[in-house]
């Protein structure tokens, strides 16, 4: 049933933005035929103008088809009547590869299956069926658009094994979870995620919270029919992998708990995010545990450091146990530290904690964008903090700023960044010096040392390796 199921998550992502068969020119049934399969085969994010795009193709292939194979007139006419039989409708795409070849085979075979038409079930017939599917396919298989979903579906596919063997998916089950709601957290994980390994980490952490999910929506709380109520609904949509929809209905209760207590608003903040990691939604899941501290902590001045603790939570569990998710979650939290810092001190905090959330992640991904904004976050971060008011806070965001330029140097062909980052390991150095801070003075003198062998090892001289 895994396999069967594989597509399901992007495939209904995608529904709704089907090609009719008035967007096309063919008869009888075929133009409906196509616009059901372009329903599930465009299952990366495109408008409709790239659906139409394919079912101009696929028309295209149909006319190329019948013209080079010489097709009788009663042919054509089953061929389509046959395509009009067993649409490709969503139901029908879950395979284990989004290829032509295997589409098309399971189509002849399910179009066996299910005419009752003597004529549809010929072999010389179902031969030729085939070969259309396939032929009408294949520009759709062939676009570039698709090679990124096809490594998607591969990572996919790939974490939907390692569940099955694991047994993590029977558990799932046992639970009441659906294949549906499977399918579709092994989607998103891998549309977010592109190392498997750090992938299957991302997924058994949320499928422990599905699981989580179930059990609190069964038993019930000390907070009143209500709130119960809202949870068993809550665990009831998650079941099925419905979980943008169970964030709406917390939001829902959240508004009609206004005026009501505040435990009952903190136990439904919890769920809320519980639904927003499933959903891998990480600004949605700041926003929440942001207003859970606003709840749990009523004095305004106790909340920058109660909000500073919740986002180390999530930083430092996003980067001892690998989790992406929960490094952005950090970082969506230290942005909104940051616009509540009341002072000089606070700023450079939350500066220094995006940076580092941000160079994190930055030194897990291929890209360097993170990097550059975590380069961004530090020298913000330094201007507030000065070397003249705190020296030694300095000297760690300088040997912050020095970490982050050296990986995007051994990234980038030139020197500039490997030499923006001496500076800042020198610069650092000047405060952490080897009486004050042994340690950090022996872990700034590495850093700078590995800064200079990688500049060294692409000049022609020795005087970086000196």
């Amino acid at each position: 049933m895994i396999e069967k199921s594989l597509h399901a998550g992007s495939i209904a992502a995608a529904f709704g933005s089907v090609v009719t068969a008035a967007d096309l020119t063919l008869a009888g049934g075929a133009g409906t035929a196509i616009g059901a399969a372009l329903s599930g085969l465009a299952i990366f994010k495109s408008g409709d103008d790239h659906h139409k795009r394919f079912a101009k193709a696929m028309a295209k292939a149909m006319d190329d088809h019948f013209r080079t194979t010489g097709h009788t007139d009663d042919n054509r006419k089953r061929l389509i009547q046959m395509l009009d039989v067993v649409p490709l409708t969503v139901d029908h795409l879950y395979q284990g590869d989004l290829t032509a070849e295997i589409i098309a085979n399971d189509q002849r075979r399910r179009v066996a299956e299910t005419t009752k038409d003597r004529e549809h079930k010929d072999r010389q017939i179902l031969d030729a069926f085939e070969s259309l599917v396939r032929d009408m396919l294949t520009p759709v298989e062939e676009d570039e658009a698709v090679a990124f979903e096809r490594e998607t579906l591969k990572r996919q596919r790939e974490l939907l094994e390692l569940a099955r063997k694991g047994g993590q998916a029977d558990r799932l089950r046992d639970e009441g979870i659906t294949e549906k709601a499977i399918v579709r957290l092994a989607q998103r994980v891998a549309e977010d995620v592109e190392d498997v390994g750090r992938a299957w980490l991302e997924l058994q952490n949320a499928m422990d919270i599905a699981v989580n999910v179930q059990r609190e929506g069964a038993v019930g709380t000390n907070h009143a029919d209500f709130v119960d109520a809202v949870l068993a609904r809550v665990a009831e949509l998650s079941r099925d992998g419905a979980n943008t929809e169970a964030l709406g209905e917390i939001e829902d209760a959240l508004e009609r708990e206004e005026a009501e207590s505040q435990a009952r608003k903190a136990r439904l903040l919890d769920s809320g995010v519980e639904q927003a990691v499933l959903a891998r939604d990480p600004e949605k899941a700041a926003d929440l545990l942001v207003r859970k501290v606003d709840v749990d902590v009523s004095d305004p001045a106790a909340q920058f450091g109660a909000l500073h603790r919740v986002q180390n939570e999530w930083y430092e569990r996003g980067r001892d146990k690998g989790l992406n998710f929960d490094l952005d979650v950090a970082i969506s939290l230290a942005r909104a530290s940051l616009t509540r810092a009341a002072s000089a001190d606070e700023r450079g905090e939350a500066g220094n904690d995006l940076g580092i959330a941000l160079r994190t992640l930055g030194e897990r991904e291929t890209g360097t964008d993170r990097l550059e904004e975590a380069v961004a976050a530090y020298r913000v971060a330094l201007e507030e903090i000065t070397r003249d008011r705190v020296p030694l806070d300095w000297a760690r965001t300088q040997m912050n700023l020095g970490n982050a330029l050296a990986t995007l140097g051994q990234r980038e062909t030139g020197t500039d960044r490997l030499e923006e980052a001496v500076d800042a390991y020198r610069a650092a150095l000047e405060e952490w010096t080897r009486d004050r801070v042994p340690l950090d003075w022996a872990r700034t003198q590495m850093n700078l040392g590995n800064a200079l062998l990688t500049l060294g090892e692409r000049e022609t001289g020795t005087d970086r390796l000196e």
